[in-house]
């Protein structure tokens, strides 16, 4: 969820959720650290950030902060770009680029 808001945010879903759009997300990998126990109901503050982006794929950093501030989780994952045909790697354009490079 914290991921597909991200994305909202710096304005890449729309693109994506167009029924005619050609290019799709799709995660390739996924890691999580839990670094303290969280419990049913517990409400969590979730960051996500760009950390690196490549030619179709960016690699995306999560961090959970508890309601009292302490770190529960970090992860981190990597998103490629595919095209919705060929289900191939299909390239960032310098201007989805730089939306990332914003957001690191």
């Amino acid at each position: 969820y914290a991921r597909i808001e991200y994305f909202k945010h710096i304005e890449l879903m729309n693109d994506w959720l167009n029924p005619k759009g050609e290019k799709i997300p799709v995660v390739a990998d996924l890691q999580c650290d839990y670094v303290k126990q969280v419990f049913f109901d517990e409400k969590l503050r979730i960051y996500v950030k760009a950390n690196s982006v490549g030619s179709s794929s960016v690699d995306i950093h999560y961090l959970a902060k508890n309601e009292t501030g302490e770190i529960v989780f970090t992860g981190r994952g990597t998103i490629v770009q595919i095209d919705k045909k060929t289900g191939k790697g299909s390239k960032w354009s310098e201007s989805e680029k730089e939306i990332f490079k914003k957001s690191m």
